[in-house]
């Protein structure tokens, strides 16, 4: 599909400097964009190799006749790159139903709206809201509710309890659940305590790949609507974490931590 420059400027919010008439067919890197593509420049250090670049527009945030390609200019051109992104390459959405090779108790509720993949089970009493898409060898326990538009990719687990908010996503190999570590020593041996509570994740959420959230002792381990949890992060039982938080990869939150709104975490 192609958009005029003009077209994508009205989209992200922008104005055009050059050739609005411009048909754009992709978005590309600096140093791989041609004529026939957008670029972009988020910021000073890529400034020369922007002035290089055969794209045939970029993407830039205030307007510099230096350039001789097309610009868009706009406020905040990673934002733009977002949307432009969505545009040319749209998100699969699959078919609706349940694959013949799922298994699904016969008290759990799929929305007929809800995508169930190959070998995905779901537990006792468990809902799938509308638009969910739940991919391949995922396991749902038993209690749980997956909100509307929540996207599970292949292998998350979800311990029994487990509630998912509206429009999160979660990627491969995470688990959402599991034992909070917790055990008493007595008489030479580790005694586990049981641990009982669940989690909830609200809505709009990322878990990146092979991440854990572990379930509370006795209550809630909660994750804020809006937080963005990377890859190999741990939250372990009773933990706090706010809105529109940032958990970069290798973080890790012991016990009982508490994140108010908005928090950053570096990686590890």
């Amino acid at each position: 599909m192609k958009y005029r420059l003009a077209d994508l400027a009205k989209i992200v919010g922008g104005s055009v400097r050059g050739d609005a008439d411009l048909e754009i067919e992709s978005i590309q890197g600096l140093d791989l964009a041609g004529p026939a593509d957008i670029a972009f420049l988020n910021h000073p250090r890529y400034r020369r190799e922007a002035l290089g670049s055969s794209a045939g527009a970029i993407v830039i945030d205030r307007d510099d006749d230096v350039f001789t390609q097309s610009l868009l200019v706009c406020d905040n051109p990673s934002l733009a790159v977002a949307k432009i992104v969505r545009l040319f390459f749209p998100s699969q959405v699959p078919e609706s139903g349940i694959h013949p090779t799922a298994v699904v108790a016969a008290d759990a509720t799929v929305d007929p709206g809800a995508t169930v993949g190959p070998y995905v089970t779901i537990g006792h009493r468990s809902t799938v809201g509308t638009g969910a898409v739940l991919r391949s060898h995922i396991a749902v326990g038993d209690d749980c509710h997956i909100s509307a538009e929540v996207v599970l990719n292949p292998h998350v687990v979800l311990y029994d309890g487990t509630r998912i908010g509206e429009r999160t996503i979660v990627h491969s190999g995470t688990i959402l659940g599991a034992d909070g570590f917790r055990y008493v020593y007595h008489d030479g041996v580790h005694e586990k305590v049981p641990q009982v509570g669940t989690v909830i994740l609200e809505e709009d959420i990322e878990i990146g790949a092979n991440s854990a959230v572990d379930r509370a002792a006795l209550e809630v381990t909660r994750v804020g609507a809006g937080t963005k949890i990377d890859n190999h992060v741990q939250v372990a039982h009773n933990v706090q974490i706010g809105k529109a938080c940032i958990l970069c990869g290798g973080a890790a939150l012991a016990g009982s931590a508490r994140l108010g709104d908005g928090v950053v975490i570096g990686g590890h």
